[in-house]
């Protein structure tokens, strides 16, 4: 953890841009380091909105990042708890709903009630209906 908080103060704070372009907040929720995801959270001015070169906020590149552990649906529950906008869509159109659609068959089996939940969530809290294949 020692060389991660160092790594933020290099960077300038939570929004910072690594060499490789990407940000450091992308790259944290894309291999979900919980401990990590905190401390950026801890830092004032920490930007859910960040876009990458293709446009994606932190929320869509860590849906993609469950395990077997913890799928990307609880992942993407928390982000938005923690601020993240579920209305977010990339360069190319695509929404959270288009991530969880066309997401594994097999995670959404293993983690149903997560699945479950956070389309129901997205229904209710933000009027986001995933199950309507005209939302992105």
């Amino acid at each position: 953890m020692h060389y991660f908080t160092a790594l933020v103060d290099e960077l300038g704070g939570p929004n910072g841009r690594m060499t490789n372009g990407s940000y450091l907040l992308h790259d944290t929720v894309s291999f979900w380091n919980q401990e990590k995801i905190d401390y950026l959270r801890s830092i004032n001015g920490l930007d859910w909105e960040l876009r990458d070169a293709n446009g994606s906020t932190a929320l869509l590149r860590g849906y993609s990042s469950g395990d077997e552990h913890t799928s990307g649906f609880k992942r993407t529950s928390q982000m938005i708890d923690y601020g993240a906008d579920p209305h977010a869509v990339d360069r190319f159109g695509k929404g959270i709903c288009e991530y969880v659609r066309n997401g594994s068959r097999v995670e959404k089996r293993v983690f149903a009630s997560e699945y479950s939940s956070l389309v129901k969530r997205l229904k209710d809290e933000f009027q986001i209906d995933c199950l309507d294949p005209s939302i992105p």
